[in-house]
């Protein structure tokens, strides 16, 4: 099946990362996760923004009144509307050599969900999954992990995927939306080393999982049960994150890399660090708001 994708803005990102739509401002934000700014892209106006901040950023989640919650190199960051200045929520990994946040979602309840990773081994099980509400309470979820990266949670709510990147594997985890624990982990996919290595997520209204693939020229989209429903090849190696957006949740945005691509690497990508959309491609959910109950 032929995909039409569409190159909205070439940002030339050296890592490109974590695009959320909000329906408040009709915009996508995005991150470049080796500069300290907020990308945002107007879909009706056709124009793209860059916010600067105090802070290295990896990803971003919504949190209602045009605030946005930064997961990033250094903590969890709350930003004000109209600032700069972001302010510390919580870095549970202070002091710890190479530890750094990398990526996170909301869960039903509200709290955020984000994990860490060791920047100077990128294969070390140091990895950790926290949660944070509102009032700020600091849960850990699981430990061990081998570069925990993209998370998502199902349509319901019960269950919490993670992609762990340096494993070449998706875990399921069974989720408790009320205490916010997470248990009974478990393999929910294996990502042969051929096709690059599992990196962001989503997952869709009817309980698919989208999966972007570091050095894989491709997105994955797999059913319920851990079966591959779908495979997207893509004009650029690294892909990095999905996210379904626009106002009736149907056009999947797509952010990219070029961070260690040679120069001859870079010239058989199409706009590496780009971002791009696939219109149509499914329906999304909507992206949860730190500190809002939605089930």
């Amino acid at each position: 099946m032929d995909t039409d994708i569409e190159l909205l803005v070439d940002a030339e990102a050296t890592c490109g990362e974590s695009p959320i739509w909000d329906p408040d401002a009709g915009l996508v934000y995005w991150a470049d996760t080796a500069t300290t700014a907020v990308h945002s892209w107007d879909p009706v106006g056709k124009i793209a923004r860059t916010r600067k901040t105090d802070r290295t950023v990896r990803a971003i989640a919504r949190a209602g009144m045009g605030r946005l919650v930064l997961i990033c190199a250094d903590g969890v960051y709350m930003l004000e509307p109209g600032s700069a200045a972001a302010s510390l929520l919580c870095d549970p990994e202070r002091g710890k050599a190479g530890m750094l946040p990398d990526d996170g979602t909301v869960d039903p309840f509200g709290r955020l969900v984000f994990n860490t990773f060791n920047a100077d081994k990128l294969d070390d099980p140091a990895g950790s999954i926290y949660s944070i509400d509102i009032e700020g309470r600091l849960l850990t979820l699981d430990s061990g992990l081998k570069l925990p990266n993209g998370m998502a949670f199902s349509p319901d709510g019960k269950y919490l995927y993670v992609a762990e990147m340096f494993a070449n594997r998706i875990l399921r985890y069974d989720y408790d939306s009320v205490s916010g624990s997470a248990s009974n982990r478990q393999v929910f996919a294996e990502v042969p080393p051929a096709d690059g290595m599992p990196d962001g997520l989503i997952v869709d209204a009817g309980g698919f999982v989208w999966n972007a693939h570091w050095a894989g020229w491709r997105l994955t989209r797999y059913a319920s049960d851990g079966r591959i429903d779908r495979i997207i090849k893509l004009p650029f190696a690294i892909a990095t994150c999905p996210g379904f957006g626009g106002p009736d949740l149907k056009d999947l945005y797509i952010t990219s890399a070029m961070m260690g691509l040679s120069p001859e690497e870079l010239g058989r990508n199409r706009s590496p660090g780009g971002l791009f959309v696939i219109r149509g491609a499914g329906r999304g959910l909507e992206e949860g708001i730190f500190g809002r109950r939605r089930l």
